[in-house]
This record gives C-alpha cells, structure tokens and sequence, in this order.
C-alpha cells in the first residue's frame, strides 16, 4: 500500500475494500497550482512564447505520465480535461491558462499523453457541468 496523501488514502482504502475509482481530474485551470503556470524564476507563462508552451506541455504530461501509472491499478476512468467548454467563447472554449499558453491543440495534446500511459480499456473522458443546457451541450459537441 501506499501512503503519501489524501489520495493515495483513498486509493488505498477502495483497493482494500474492493472498489474501483475514476479519476477527477488530470487537467484543470482551477485546481492547478499557481507555480504550474510561472517559469523557474517565478514569472508568469506567456500566450505567444514558444519557450512558455513547451515548458507547460512538458509539465503537463509529466503530470499526466506520473498520476495515470501511479493508480493504474484502482482507476477506471479518467476526466482528462476538466471544465474546458465555455459557450460564450466564440470557439466554445473557456478562456484559461492552459488555452491561452498551450492554444486550443492542449485538448488533442493531454488525452494524447493520458493515452500513452493509459491501461487498455480505461476511458478517457472531457467532464464538465451544465451540459444539459443546450447551448453548452452545442459548445462541447463542436470542442469534440
């Protein structure tokens, strides 16, 4: 077993229990630490540099590459991109971080890097709310 954090707690507790999990979430613009968006000097990533993109990439599928094998075992399902759909957007998307230094690909990009280290037959998910209002649902369907 391991023990490291509320999650690993929980983890832990559905494998002796019997119980399967899905994992909420890999990306997010509100559960994302500040630092995650600043370079090493603590300054903030800017849309438009290349430099700042591929250092969030990076980030991002390391986190990616390290949490998906981590719960292998436990996991079923996972929410790879959280709370992305914004339908007052022009192009449906919310205006966050991961849009604005990434660019619309970051989408296409996380559930590329949560393939490549994704157990066969885990489903890989976009999760968001409200998409039972027509205009949001209209919103993900052309994200999708």
């Amino acid at each position: 077993m391991r023990v490291a954090g509320p999650a690993d707690a929980l983890a832990n507790f559905a494998r002796a229990n019997g119980m399967r999990m899905r994992g909420h979430t890999l990306v997010w613009r509100s559960q994302t630490p500040a630092w995650v968006f600043r370079d090493a000097s603590g300054i903030a990533l800017q849309a438009g540099n290349a430099a700042h993109r591929a250092l969030l990439l990076q980030r991002m599928k390391t986190h990616i590459h390290t949490v998906i094998p981590r719960y292998a075992d436990i996991v079923d399902d996972w929410d790879v991109v959280n709370e992305v759909i914004d339908a007052n957007q022009a192009g449906g998307l919310r205006n966050s971080p991961w849009l604005q230094i990434i660019g619309s690909d970051f989408i296409d990009l996380a559930f590329q890097c949560a393939k490549e280290v994704a157990p066969a037959g885990v489903g890989l998910f976009i999760n968001d709310y409200n998409t039972e209002i027509p205009a949001k649902r209209a919103a993900l369907r052309k994200v999708v």
